[in-house]
């Protein structure tokens, strides 16, 4: 059930600060209305978040042993998490979508989750630069 659930009903501001803490997600609207509320997005997307950030410093903590240059680390830090992201989470999507009992709200739900993971790629490139001080290359 990696992406299959429903989304993620918070009774309090406690409640929805644990998952801003772990995922960017940001609503406007949202934040107006009062509790209790839902996210739109599963539970199974703050945790994908925090897989992948915990992969980047995995990977981090590897290149810098490697003895290479911060330009070095920065890029292979990059091209790894895109390939995590775009390889391993595709495939993964691709085989829960291809399961045959899928009904459609499971489908929008995997549509809604999918797109807040896309949206949040943003935040893994600026945790990147953060974390190697190397600003990404435009182009």
């Amino acid at each position: 059930t990696l992406f299959r659930s429903s989304p993620i009903p918070l009774r309090n501001e406690e409640e929805y600060k644990i998952v801003i803490c772990k995922f960017p997600y940001q609503d406007p609207e949202l934040d107006k209305q009062h509790f209790p509320k839902k996210l739109p997005i599963s539970q199974s997307v703050p945790q994908i978040y925090m897989q992948v950030k915990e992969f980047i410093y995995a990977s981090l903590k590897f290149s810098e042993s490697l003895h290479r240059s911060s330009t070095e680390i920065d890029d292979m830090l990059r091209k790894s998490t895109n390939l995590l992201l775009t390889r391993t989470l595709s495939s993964c999507l691709q085989s829960l979508i291809k399961k045959p009992h899928i009904g459609l709200t499971e489908l929008v739900q995997i549509i809604i989750n999918t797109t807040h993971l896309e949206q949040s790629c943003k935040y893994l490139a600026d945790f990147i630069t953060n974390i190697t001080h190397i600003s990404p290359k435009i182009g």
